[in-house]
């Protein structure tokens, strides 16, 4: 499992740069000005992501002529976010109510996690499972990155 360094393109912006350990380029994730919309950038190539309301509301990563992944939330006490990726269920779960810290789980057991590297920092650390598909791993970044956003934004 590599370490990944999540760091934002600008003061004001919500684009982040995704580097590896060595400084590498991982990817980008975008959360959009627009809600619930962004790209995920892997590979060098953009995938969209949305809310569709025909999925219950899921959020869909979808690649050039198909849906990759998705995911909806499943707790209103917590958020806890439910990614399905080739009817496969992994879980971004809020760590505590009162920090932005978020487990991934594989089943019962957690597999990695995505956390701020300070208590007020967009940046962030994100440690998630190699045997997932890039693309999906920085999917989920985009999530964490989205729900933080929604935190910020709260309080203005």
């Amino acid at each position: 499992m590599a370490m990944w360094k999540v760091t934002p393109k600008h003061w004001y912006s919500w684009e982040f740069a995704v580097t590896d350990d060595r400084e590498r380029d991982v990817g980008e994730v975008r959360v959009s000005s627009w809600w619930n919309r962004g790209t995920v950038v892997a590979g060098g190539v953009e995938h969209k992501v949305s809310r569709d309301r025909l999925l219950g509301g899921a959020f869909v990563l979808r690649g050039a002529d198909a849906p990759i992944a998705r995911a909806i939330g499943r707790s209103a006490y917590r958020i806890t976010i439910v990614i399905v990726w080739e009817e496969k269920r992994y879980f971004l779960h809020a760590r505590s109510t009162l920090r932005r810290e978020f487990g991934f789980w594989d089943g019962e057991k957690e597999v990695g996690s995505i956390v701020p590297v300070r208590a007020l920092s967009r940046a962030a650390r994100a440690e998630l499972p190699d045997d997932l598909p890039l693309v999906v791993r920085l999917f989920a970044v985009w999530l964490a990155e989205m729900f933080w956003k929604r935190g910020y934004q709260s309080h203005w």
